[in-house]
């Protein structure tokens, strides 16, 4: 009995993980009402549901530890199961700053609290393992709402701090997460409130491998920050400088390349005589072949430093930092997808 009804208990939490999507789906459409609103319905749903069940408010860490006793009886099992999906569902998709992973946690403790109620009823031998039956809900709502099965096995063993509920566990969650995606059709519950606001995330390869590597990988280094007006002795330093590109911080961020900058900044020089050599050169005013740059944080990805790229109709992003090394660069677009080339090959 125990694996088919492990199974059952797994067919039951996937069918209230997708009702638990279907009804954000439900609350997501007043998304774009004014806050006052939504919180206002939020509030108007919790309260009522409040009235009725009282444990639905709060944390609900003392009716986890109730339900790891079993000391919450089957029908308060069941109210707080409803009411606590209606309540988290509603306030997550209407825009409240509430938790995901923990109400869901006690949703599928009080689950298989009740499964291993029921299951005392016509197996007494279960009677031992009802603490048994509440990891496993813990674990299998969790992997069902969020569609990540390893991440619940995971927790399922850091709760439970023993390997032997690895089997049941993987049984259980397995169940749950293929009948929420396969049989109800329903995404996890962060793909589902992306698809709603019509952001999906790209999953091939591309973007993948762009999503896992950082700007700081490839950003060329050699770069020197200067401001758009220069006194004629800084000009001259410019000479110097081991940069092989200048960023220049004007009304907007303009790359130049060393060549042309110095070249164009020399000219000046010569032209200017003894009185105005004390005098700023303005880089605007030369003649010099700059590019449009936007600037991104060193901890991006290249993903980003692309999304960037295409959003602002740029080429290249300056890389900087506020750390004490003050590390800063330059991505351009060759530059990334030169990378993606070669990890496709690869």
């Amino acid at each position: 009995m125990g694996a088919a009804y492990i199974a059952m208990m797994g067919l039951v939490i996937g069918a209230l993980a997708a009702f638990f999507t279907a009804s954000m789906k439900i609350g997501m459409r007043y998304a774009d009402q004014p806050v006052l609103k939504r919180f206002t319905i939020a509030g108007l749903i919790t309260g009522i549901c409040a009235l009725m069940v009282p444990e639905v408010l709060g944390l609900g860490y003392d009716s986890l530890n109730a339900a790891l006793a079993g000391e919450l009886a089957l029908p308060l099992l069941i109210a707080l199961i409803l009411t606590k999906l209606l309540t988290t569902s509603f306030s997550i998709s209407l825009g409240l700053p509430v938790g995901l992973i923990g109400p869901n946690l006690l949703i599928g403790a009080c689950v298989g609290s009740a499964m291993g109620t029921l299951g005392a009823v016509f197996y007494p031998a279960a009677a031992d393992h009802h603490s048994f039956y509440v990891l496993l809900g813990m674990g299998a709502m969790m992997g069902a709402v969020l569609n990540a099965p390893l991440a619940a096995l995971m927790a399922l063993m850091e709760l439970s701090n023993t390997t032997t509920i690895i089997f049941p566990g993987m049984l259980a969650i397995t169940i749950a997460t293929l009948t929420t995606s396969e049989i109800f059709k329903q995404r996890s519950a962060h793909q589902t409130a992306l698809n709603m606001m019509d952001q999906t995330l790209p999953t091939d390869p591309v973007s993948l491998a762009l999503q896992r590597t950082g700007v700081a990988s490839i950003m060329h280094t050699e770069v020197s920050k200067i401001t758009a007006e220069l006194s004629a002795d800084a000009a001259k330093r410019l000479d110097t400088s081991k940069s092989n590109y200048f960023v220049i911080d004007g009304d907007t961020l303009r790359l130049a390349h060393r060549r042309d900058l110095i070249q164009a900044v020399n000219t000046a020089l010569e032209e200017m005589d003894h009185e105005t050599a004390l005098k700023f050169i303005d880089i605007n005013t030369l003649d010099i072949q700059t590019q449009p740059l936007t600037e991104l944080y060193i901890q991006a990805t290249l993903w980003e430093a692309l999304s960037t790229m295409n959003k602002h109709e740029v080429n290249a992003v300056y890389i900087s930092s506020k750390d004490r090394l003050q590390r800063h660069g330059i991505v351009t677009r060759k530059a990334v997808e030169a990378y993606y080339r070669t990890a496709i090959n690869t």
